[in-house]
């Protein structure tokens, strides 16, 4: 129809095929068509759980939890291993491609030069639920493995102890083959936190097992962020004697619950040169990679009857 009503071919308006009808948009030349072809390429940011999920099936893979309370150094370990494998191997291992490049930049820029930043830091993780990276890696001449490290907000871990039912929520420890607790080695040497460091990090632990988060016997590796401020600190020897009975105490408390407990003193990115960028890194992510052996655990006995089942919680006699 035209703009006045009457139909272009000279129709009565009750026999155009076209009144009242809206009008379609015409093509032109430039105009994107609806329907794409071609290989969709990942975005590179963060796997959320269905990504990191279809990306564990295709292979040999590893799952690491890194559990510390915020400011701990968490993002600065999981970006100092792009960095260092930027500059090559990191000891045995090379790198084999990333589905999470991106991210793995975003981490890394706010630690380099060029961000101007007066001391190497980086971002804090400001997420709401977990996220993944991930970093394919191999040994000369070895299959490829997939290592899919899980980034959570410290905030999230430091609830647990008022809280053990958010535990139900951290799937990243209740599928990790190895659970990574940071202790926070810039707080250890000050005076005023000292204290409290390992209190906070051994009730994480704590409120992740009364959670019924730990299944299957998974690793534990304890790692002392931030080395390098001890190192430099006159009082480094006290320092590394209360991590050590952290260590002690973690192993009193847990040994039982897991399949090994290791301990590691990393300088994932060093505010001086007085230790190299990711010192102590090569050795964590060997142990990361290392095999493990997971017990998957049994399925409870079924109860028959719901009276019997009541009596065993009250204490009352069969």
């Amino acid at each position: 129809m035209k703009t006045d009503g009457r139909c272009v071919e000279g129709l009565e308006k009750n026999a155009c095929p076209y009144y009242g009808k809206p009008l379609a948009a015409t093509a032109t030349a430039g105009d994107t068509p609806a329907e794409r072809h071609g290989i969709v390429l990942p975005s590179g940011d963060l796997l959320d759980q269905e990504e990191a999920s279809q990306l564990l099936r295709r292979g040999d893979s590893r799952v690491i939890a890194v559990v510390a309370p915020k400011e701990a150094g968490k993002t600065t370990l999981i970006a100092s291993i792009f960095e260092l494998f930027l500059r090559g191997p990191i000891g045995p291992f090379e790198f084999a491609g990333s589905r999470t490049m991106y991210a793995f930049e975003r981490a890394s820029h706010p630690s380099r030069s060029v961000s101007r930043n007066a001391r190497p830091e980086t971002e804090r993780t400001l997420l709401t639920t977990v996220k993944f990276y991930h970093a394919a890696l191999c040994r000369p001449g070895g299959a490829t493995l997939d290592l899919v490290v899980a980034d959570r907000n410290g905030e999230d871990y430091g609830a647990a102890p008022d809280d053990t039912g958010v535990v139900r929520e951290f799937v990243e420890i209740h599928r990790a083959d190895t659970i990574t607790f940071l202790v926070d080695g810039r707080q250890l040497v000050d005076p005023v936190t000292r204290s409290r460091v390992g209190a906070d990090i051994l009730a994480i632990a704590q409120a992740l097992v009364d959670g019924g988060g730990v299944m299957g016997r998974p690793r534990v590796a304890i790692v002392l962020t931030k080395f390098d401020d001890i190192a430099r600190s006159a009082d480094k020897g006290r320092s590394r004697r209360d991590f050590e009975k952290i260590v002690e105490k973690f192993h009193a408390l847990h040994a039982s619950l897991f399949g090994e407990i290791r301990s590691f003193e990393v300088a994932a990115c060093p505010s001086d040169v007085s230790l190299p960028l990711g010192h102590g890194v090569a050795d964590l992510l060997a142990y990361w990679e290392a095999p493990v052996a997971l017990v998957v655990p049994k399925a409870a006995s079924h109860v028959s009857s719901s009276t019997r089942f009541m009596n065993r919680l009250q204490g009352a006699p069969e």
